[in-house]
């Protein structure tokens, strides 16, 4: 799968997973419908939106090294083909 060529966009808290995975999908050429996005090792269904991801994944976890109010504004998703992804191993 292939890598988006800018890693990172504005959108509203209220977009579901779905039109990221849409909007990932056209950008990479390849079948939405066909990946899974994940928030830390959390796979997050497609009618989940960014606040609810936001407010009870990102916001307890605290493992970024990122200053608070850059920590407000970011929310990092991990993109991958269905059935792919391999938790991060400390």
């Amino acid at each position: 799968m292939a890598a988006l060529s800018c890693q990172s966009f504005k959108t509203s808290e209220k977009r579901d997973i779905k039109y990221i995975k849409r909007f990932i999908g056209h950008k990479i050429d390849e079948n939405w419908e066909e990946m899974d996005v994940y928030c830390y090792d959390h796979k997050i269904n497609d009618n989940r939106d960014l606040a609810y991801v936001f407010k009870l994944i990102w916001k307890n976890h605290k493992l970024t090294n990122m200053k608070p109010e850059e920590e407000s504004n970011i929310l990092i998703l991990h993109y991958c083909r269905k059935g792919t992804f391999k938790p991060n191993e400390a």
